[in-house]
């Protein structure tokens, strides 16, 4: 672990959602409806438990949505 280095990371602790992520119009709504949001989270939570601690953190974000 001493050689390992950082690196970035999507969702640091304290940030939060806003209104400016929301979608603005019809057409990224209509391209959001083929996209399940209950499996998309699933899908991050498998990936976490299984492979890549490292992104718990924003997967508990999502999830609490």
């Amino acid at each position: 672990m001493d050689k390992c280095s950082t690196s970035p990371v999507p969702i640091k602790k304290g940030n939060k959602f806003s209104l400016m992520q929301c979608l603005k119009n019809d057409l990224e709504r209509k391209q959001m409806e083929d996209i399940p949001y209950s499996f998309v989270v699933a899908g991050l939570m498998y990936a976490q438990t299984c492979t890549k601690s490292d992104i718990s953190f924003a997967v508990d974000m999502l999830g609490r949505y």
